[in-house]
């Protein structure tokens, strides 16, 4: 027992790792394979290619945001339908956030791949940059509609608690892309040496592989995503209606995170190009533990949602209390381990000395605030919205960045111009110690409880 919660339940633990594990594990591949290309493109000696992959990938993080946002509507019906036993409308809200996921995905692709050094300016202005990430862009859209296809794929196996597959998937998309990108950026294996836009190919590559993977192996096991199209798209006007009414704040809340968080991008990306190489080197410091913290979310989304969709609200109360304790403590460790080996886990980018500088004060900055950065994530994303409450996270996110943190970031970085460290550190505070006590208020009045069954009669919109 800790703080009055008891971390001794068996079962949890067991669950934990059942959800937890594939999901941590999937991301770490993911998130080695990033960090491999910013080695491998560090080689080139150019360290311009290191800030563009970077911002060009935040590209690919707004695709995969707001297709979350889509996603997590969805999860928020399919986790408590699971936990009902109603399969009618676990695929019927399994269609509705496919067909999301795919407009999503096609229409970042018609933007990026017609216009992307328009793309890379929304970004930065520094000329080298956008060369570069634009030429890198361009290959690179065409991976797009294969992710957000697999995405949905990936979100709803999870979310009836098969993660097995969506691991499995990409273990293969991480080897696939680690062979292209070594032989397309070096040249090896008889292959064009493409530099950048060899790494590009490698995406594209593994992530129809990775696509093809899934489809095969689900209608091997005839899971859920091998259904019948008559029975995925059969969702009526009304189960349309009642969906978006009850997934719209998720949906709206993750876009305009997105759009927000790309304020706080176009800030730092003119910043000067040695600071936006430390920033995007950081930032895949940061990503590699993030696979802890998000292993741990789903795990929490899919208990706490399953509990409270089976009616086993106290249940479902104190795995949220676990998890609350839970994630600060893992981040706490995580962001400990940084600071120690924070030199080491540098040098194989082979940066020149002001970059190096920056980023070793990045990465302490980044793990010290990391306990209080992923407490609102947990909040939202793993308790908030597995218990029908969609709408607070919505308040809270997007009041905050768009009312507090990005304000002040603007503000210090464009019109007074604070060294870039302290601008780091503000735009860091601003959003999450407002956004912390926010949600910490929320979750101890419990009143996020909210079963999707108490909102609408399920009969109603399931059965037809």
């Amino acid at each position: 027992m800790l703080f009055g919660v008891d971390f001794k339940d068996k079962n949890f633990v067991k669950q934990v790792f059942r959800f937890g594990a594939p999901v941590a594990f999937q991301n770490l591949l993911s998130s080695s394979l990033s960090l491999m290309d910013t080695f491998m493109i560090g080689q080139l000696h150019n360290e311009a290619a290191i800030g563009a992959v970077g911002l060009a990938a935040q590209l690919t993080m707004f695709l995969f945001v707001t297709m979350f946002g889509v996603a997590s509507a969805g999860s928020v019906f399919i986790s408590q339908y699971w936990g009902a036993d109603d399969i009618k409308g676990v695929k019927k809200s399994y269609g509705i956030v496919l067909i999301g996921c795919m407009l999503v995905a096609s229409a970042l692709f018609l933007f990026v791949f017609i216009a992307p050094d328009r793309a890379m300016m929304i970004y930065t202005n520094e000329v080298r940059v956008i060369e570069i990430g634009a030429s890198y862009l361009k290959v690179v859209a065409f991976s797009y509609l294969a992710l957000g296809i697999n995405f949905a794929y990936t979100s709803v196996l999870r979310s009836v608690g098969e993660p097995n597959i969506p691991m499995y998937s990409s273990v293969l998309s991480v080897l696939v892309n680690l062979f292209f990108n070594y032989a397309l950026i070096f040249g090896k294996f008889g292959m064009p040496a493409l530099g950048v836009v060899g790494a590009a190919y490698g995406t594209v590559i593994a992530s129809f592989v990775s696509l093809i993977f899934t489809i095969t192996v689900s209608n091997i096991k005839k899971n859920i995503i091998a259904s019948p199209l008559k029975e995925i798209f059969s969702a009526d006007l009304a189960f349309i209606k009642y969906f978006f009414k009850i997934g719209s704040p998720a949906m709206l809340n993750e876009m305009l995170w997105i759009i927000g968080y790309t304020g706080f991008n176009m800030v730092l990306g003119r910043m000067g190009e040695n600071n936006i190489t430390a920033t995007a080197i950081s930032r895949q410091v940061e990503n590699f533990t993030f696979v802890f913290y998000n292993g741990l979310c789903t795990a929490c989304a899919i208990m706490v949602g399953k509990s409270i969709g089976a009616g086993e609200i106290e249940r479902g109360k104190a795995d949220a209390k676990r998890f609350m304790l839970l994630i600060p403590m893992v981040a706490a460790v995580l962001g400990a381990i940084i600071i120690t080996f924070r030199r080491f886990i540098l040098m194989p980018f082979n940066l020149t000395e002001p970059v190096f500088n920056v980023a070793f004060v990045l990465l302490l900055i980044t793990s010290l605030e990391m306990p209080l950065r992923n407490l609102p994530y947990i909040s939202i994303v793993g308790i908030f919205r597995a218990g029908g409450d969609t709408k607070k996270g919505l308040l809270y996110d997007i009041s905050v960045i768009w009312l507090v943190a990005l304000p002040t970031t603007a503000i210090l970085g464009l019109v007074i111009g604070v060294p870039f460290p302290m601008l780091y550190l503000a735009m860091l505070l601003s959003e999450d110690i407002v956004k912390s006590t926010l949600c910490l208020k929320h979750f101890i009045s419990m009143k996020w409880i909210k079963p999707v069954s108490t909102t609408a009669n399920l009969s109603d919109v399931t059965q037809n």
